[in-house]
């Protein structure tokens, strides 16, 4: 039996995503799916999955899923979320040019407002986390400032959770990096029990930051939002530039704002849709 579904795919910075409403299928079908729906030659094509409940009400708090290409849980993503929002007003659940909406992904909320139909969302990402059991990282300490070996070359990393894993390493230009190579060393590495994203942060100057990322189960993007509040905020810890910075990714530029130590942190950018659709498959057993 062949089942139908809607989907809008939206990107913010070239990060792009499918947004979709559950049709009441497993969540085992849906890493699946997820896998078949964002494959970039026979699928849809997108940097992951973003699944909302049927008919989500923006009068409460929604719940969220993110689904990487792989099919693994994203935990949190930042542009994925305002991309949800665009998508809320796309559909017209929210009919308003100016709103707040609540979500909760896996457990942790997060608060997006915005004034003009979620074209540019403030995103409230929370408080970061240093601690090791919340990343994971194998050591019995924050990780906020060690060395990384690879190879013949040591790296200066700073690992910490945005409700998902980073390791932001900063380096002096992009010009002898192999994102390709070392992103997935870093990715896999036996420090990371769940794996890491991972973030090459050149600082050109302390409220200016230029970001290259590879992303856990989906490889290098064009942007990831979760992954320039980690860089900000490891960045500020170590000393290399202010609580608010520009920083510009591949796809395009985004604001983050963080006021230290316990503080949350806040993700400002553009979501655009690109297309909408249905996707056929077939039903799983």
């Amino acid at each position: 039996m062949i089942q139908r579904i809607f989907f809008l795919k939206v990107e913010g910075c070239g990060n792009d995503f499918i947004v979709l409403e559950d049709i009441g299928l497993s969540p085992d079908s849906w890493q699946i799916l997820s896998r078949k729906m964002c494959d970039r030659h026979f699928g849809i094509g997108s940097d992951g999955l973003m699944l909302l409940p049927s008919n989500p009400n923006p009068e409460t708090k929604i719940p969220v899923r993110m689904f990487n290409p792989d099919g693994s849980d994203m935990g949190m993503c930042g542009n994925g979320i305002r991309c949800i929002c665009r998508y809320l007003c796309v559909k017209e659940f929210v009919a308003t040019s100016e709103f707040t909406l609540y979500f909760d992904v896996m457990g942790r909320e997060i608060i997006c407002s915005s004034d003009d139909q979620a074209h540019n969302v403030r995103v409230n990402m929370g408080a970061p986390s240093f601690r090791p059991e919340d990343l994971p990282i194998r050591t019995d300490k924050p990780a906020t400032d060690f060395n990384l070996a690879l190879g013949e070359r040591n790296f200066r990393c700073s690992a910490l959770s945005m409700g998902n894993p980073h390791c932001v390493i900063p380096v002096d230009s992009f010009d002898d990096l192999s994102i390709e190579s070392l992103g997935p060393m870093i990715e896999n590495h036996p420090l990371f029990p769940k794996r890491t994203n991972v973030e090459f942060v050149v600082v050109k100057a302390p409220d200016y930051l230029i970001l290259r990322v590879w992303e856990r189960g989906a490889g290098q993007t064009l942007a990831c939002g979760s992954g320039a509040c980690a860089s900000l905020v490891a960045m500020n810890t170590l000393g290399f530039c202010k609580g608010t910075a520009q920083i510009e990714l591949l796809g395009g530029k985004v604001l983050v704002e963080w006021g230290g130590e316990d503080k949350e942190v806040f993700l400002t950018g553009p979501a655009n849709e690109v297309f909408e659709g249905f996707y056929n498959f077939e039903t799983f057993k």
